[in-house]
Order: structure tokens, then C-alpha cells, then sequence
């Protein structure tokens, strides 16, 4: 499959998993691929907890790429953005 159809098909199952999900707590939410890993990694605030990351998408996107293997990183939004090593990451959600 090209970079581009993986990229797209990507972007759109984490966008798709996170329609009406996204409590307040996250602020953003990127994706990336490290070979076949999938990288979720969310951008919370200090008040997520246990319920907020039982609501995120991983699950969702997982039924979407049965090859892949899926890893979520939660990354307090203070320390300034995503900062798990991926070899190319797109932005899935930001809130405004």
C-alpha cells in the first residue's frame, strides 16, 4: 500500500473513533508509524484520569489494522507537545 493510502486510512480511523468521544481533558490526539507500530499519542491536562483514558479511541482503530500493532501514549500538555519518537506523525485532533 503507498505511504499516502496508509497515512489517509490512518488519519481517518482516528478521526472516525474519536467522533463524539473527546472529553475535555485531551487536547490533542496524533498519530504516527515507527515499521508497523501505530503511535496514538494524546495530549492531556492535568485532570485526565482513569475514566478519560477508558474512553480513548485505541480499541477503534485496531479493528481497522489487524497487522499493526497499536500503542497509546498520554503526554501531559505541558511539557509542550508530542514527544514520543515516531518516523512521521500528523496531527488527528487539536482542540481550539
Amino acid at each position: 500500500m503507498p505511504a499516502s493510502d496508509r497515512e489517509k486510512r490512518l488519519l481517518l480511523s482516528v478521526q472516525r473513533a474519536l467522533l463524539g468521544t473527546v472529553p475535555p481533558t485531551i487536547s490533542a490526539v496524533t498519530c504516527g508509524w515507527n515499521n508497523d507500530n501505530i503511535v496514538l499519542e494524546f495530549l492531556v491536562d492535568s485532570a485526565f484520569d482513569d475514566e478519560d483514558r477508558e474512553r480513548c479511541v485505541a480499541t477503534e482503530v485496531v479493528a481497522d489494522f489487524s497487522y499493526e500493532t497499536i500503542t497509546s501514549v498520554f503526554t501531559v500538555q505541558a511539557s509542550g507537545g508530542p514527544k514520543t519518537p515516531v518516523e512521521e506523525r500528523w496531527w488527528a485532533y487539536r482542540r481550539s
